[in-house]
């Protein structure tokens, strides 16, 4: 095999995917990015899942079909891998890198987690159910009990609730 063929090739292996730096984001939707061969490139983000984020720091990968920068796609990196390890074959996640602000997890069986690391929408739902059911009236000379049948209802409901959204993620 030829060199330079040899050389060429590899190169375009190189170049296949570049990681990159996000460098910039501007009002018409697109993005720049600094791959690590100091290539300054602008285009729009890829989301390949349907949804997507924007971000003002971070990493990039550039997808250079065939190892020519004339035809490529800038897809986001995850920054965080605790968010990956938890998320098995047709899950999404749309998340933040840092832990305090709300992330969202749909598992790919019809549920999904709404949270941040100490407070979640199940707990939030099911918990505002339970006071509802023990909720204790004053001022009065009796006291109040839930009709059954108001108290089955709220009992289907706090179950659908926890059919939605995951208890964690």
């Amino acid at each position: 095999m030829n060199y330079d063929l040899l050389k060429e090739l590899s190169a375009k292996l190189r170049n296949l995917f570049s990681p990159a730096l996000f460098l910039k984001r501007y009002d018409d939707g697109k993005i720049q990015v600094k791959t690590l061969s100091n290539r300054v490139l602008e285009q729009k983000e890829s989301f390949p899942y349907g949804f997507a984020a924007k971000a003002k720091t971070g990493k990039a990968l550039v997808f250079c079909q065939g190892g020519d920068f004339n035809g490529y796609a800038v897809l986001p990196l995850i920054a965080d891998n605790d968010i990956l390890s938890k998320l098995e074959e047709n899950d999404a996640a749309l998340y933040t890198d840092n832990d305090g602000n709300i992330k969202i997890i749909a598992d790919g069986k019809g549920k999904v987690f709404i949270g941040n690391g100490s407070k979640n929408m199940c707990n939030l739902f099911t918990g505002l159910i339970d006071e509802i059911i023990n909720i204790v009236t004053t001022n009065g000379t009796t006291t109040h009990t839930i009709e059954p049948g108001t108290m089955a209802k709220l009992e289907a409901y706090k179950n659908q609730v926890k059919q939605l959204y995951m208890e964690s993620a």
